[in-house]
């Protein structure tokens, strides 16, 4: 059994996990959980960059990765977006690929 070092918040249970490289991953999941890895998923940390202080009231069910850019949704029918190379987050009112 692989074990997981994700830091633990009160109710803040994993719903979506996504690879972008074969070390490299991102996780969210309930009570604004957003957390990255560059070590396999052994070690999470928040990601870099600040997300609003509004997203910590969401459960965030999915996430999507094109590109330099990230997008997580959940509910209640909340999108944020990242442009990865710059930490930037933002809530998505017209989401593009852009």
């Amino acid at each position: 059994v692989l074990e997981l070092d994700i830091p633990q918040r009160d109710g803040a249970a994993v719903r979506a996990i996504r690879s972008t490289a074969p070390r490299s991953g991102w996780l969210v999941g309930r009570r604004g959980l957003v957390m990255r890895t560059d070590k396999s998923g052994l070690k999470w940390q928040p990601p870099s960059g600040t997300l609003p202080p509004l997203a910590a009231q969401f459960n965030w069910n999915s996430i999507a990765i094109v590109g330099s850019r990230i997008w997580i949704a959940g509910e209640p029918g909340s999108t944020f977006q990242c442009k990865l190379d710059s930490g930037a987050w933002a809530a998505c009112t017209r989401c593009r690929r852009a």
